[in-house]
């Protein structure tokens, strides 16, 4: 009785010893296997069948669970509950993204001159005898070509009209660089030319500029700092006046004559002006100094001719202000 208590004992043991366990892979493989050892990173195991060969091994990311011999589970995919927020426990704070911003003093108010070229640009189309429409481009200076259009058609042609300006600058910035560039800048825009030796014409033209442009500023050394800008601007011309003066010959008594012309009535040119400016500039403490140019956006000879298409642009401008 004795020994075959032993017997049955010793075919218990080795039955336990030598139970299945199930590995089920994340790709749906299941692999009949004998847990060696289960560790974070990988498990290792013999095949159920060959359980005097070698110990293979895989890693835990690789598996969906461990089915073992006692019916027993676990499970490699399940993601941790999230701890319970109480006030002992609260949540981790958010971390912040920190743009980089500026450290000097912002300066938004200043005052500022320049120089700039105005041109006027026409755009017009030829029929040619086939019906066929092409479009040709003409540009020249604001005032040379009201001079050459009204009163001097032959006086050489020039592509600029060299213009002075003076005004207020506003720049606040809202944070990380980021603000508005804006101010309040008259201009002034003036040429002279001769019929021969019997008039003597002076152009000069007065305007307003607003503009409102989008800035970005990032400073670069201590008071040093890089911008660019971009935006609309709006002009209003004030007053566009000729004035033709009659040469005096040498040794006369006679009081020349003065004759007073106004552009916005002998011309279908509108005073209001929509463009639109690129550019960028440098600063030191108060001192900056900024180019671009601004391109416009609407005809301003409208009513002029409906082939005809005119738009003023300053391509070119540059401004020196200080800023408090």
């Amino acid at each position: 009785m004795k020994k075959l208590i032993a017997i049955l004992s010793g075919l218990m043991i080795a039955t336990l010893s030598w139970a299945q366990d199930i590995i089920v892979c994340k790709d749906s493989k299941r692999i009949d296997a004998k847990i060696i050892e289960v560790s974070q990173e990988e498990i290792k195991y013999k095949k159920f069948d060959f359980q005097d060969g070698p110990t293979f091994s895989l890693k835990t990311n690789e598996i969906s669970s461990i089915i073992y011999s006692n019916g027993e589970v676990a499970a490699f995919n399940a993601q941790p509950s999230p701890a319970e927020i109480t006030a002992s426990n609260p949540p981790a704070p958010k971390k912040k993204v920190n743009l980089p911003s500026p450290k000097s003093k912002q300066r938004p108010v200043g005052i500022a001159i320049g120089y700039t070229q105005k041109s006027l640009l026409r755009k017009y189309k030829i029929i040619e005898d086939d019906g066929t429409v092409r479009e040709e481009k003409e540009k020249a200076g604001l005032t040379n070509a009201m001079l050459r259009t009204f009163f001097l058609p032959d006086i050489p042609e020039k592509k600029y009209s060299n213009t002075v300006f003076i005004g207020l600058t506003w720049a606040p910035e809202f944070g990380y660089g980021f603000g508005l560039q804006t101010g309040l800048y008259y201009e002034l825009t003036m040429e002279k030319a001769k019929d021969g030796e019997v008039y003597t014409y002076f152009a000069n033209e007065h305007a307003l500029a607003i503009p409102l442009r989008f800035q970005y500023r990032i400073e670069v050394a201590k008071d040093f700092s890089l911008f660019l800008y971009t935006g609309p601007s709006f002009d209003f011309g004030l007053a566009f006046n000729i004035r033709e003066e009659e040469i005096p010959y040498p040794g006369s008594l006679i009081e020349p004559e003065v004759e007073k012309y106004n552009i916005y009535e002998l011309s279908n040119l509108q005073r209001f002006n929509v463009m639109w400016g690129v550019g960028g500039g440098l600063r030191y403490k108060g001192l900056q100094l900024r180019a671009g140019g601004d391109w416009g956006l609407i005809d301003i000879m409208k009513g002029y001719d409906s082939n005809d298409r005119y738009y003023l642009h300053k391509p070119f401008h540059i401004t020196l202000s200080y800023q408090f």
